[in-house]
């Protein structure tokens, strides 16, 4: 999926997830939040990057939370970004975006 942030843009997996999917597959938070239980029943247009992701498209650094990006040319608001995870066998837990699920189904894809 092609994701864009200004003048910057990469291809990467987004994953439709719920909050709980941060505990289960053990990522933590660099910046900003996880979503909630709530802005998943709202189908939210937020996302949490992977820190890959986070680096090709805000290569300046800092906190981009309450930045806009667009997913599928659907805009987005940046809340939060994943700490480095590294790979799992062939599988860069680093390259990917996290977006609530219903919002995935409904919104983006």
């Amino acid at each position: 999926t092609q994701i864009k942030a200004g003048s910057e843009n990469t291809n990467t997996k987004v994953f439709g997830v719920w909050p709980s999917w941060t505990d289960i597959r053990n990522y933590e938070m660099l910046h900003g939040r996880m979503f909630t239980l709530d802005e998943n029943k709202k189908r939210a247009k937020v996302a949490v990057l992977g820190h890959d992701v986070y680096k090709l498209l805000f290569p300046m650094g800092g906190d981009p939370s309450g930045s806009l990006i667009r997913i599928n040319n659907v805009g987005v608001t940046v809340i939060g970004v994943f700490k480095p995870k590294g790979n799992s066998g062939n599988m860069n837990n680093d390259d990917m975006v996290a977006v609530p699920a219903l919002t995935a189904q409904k919104r983006l894809f």
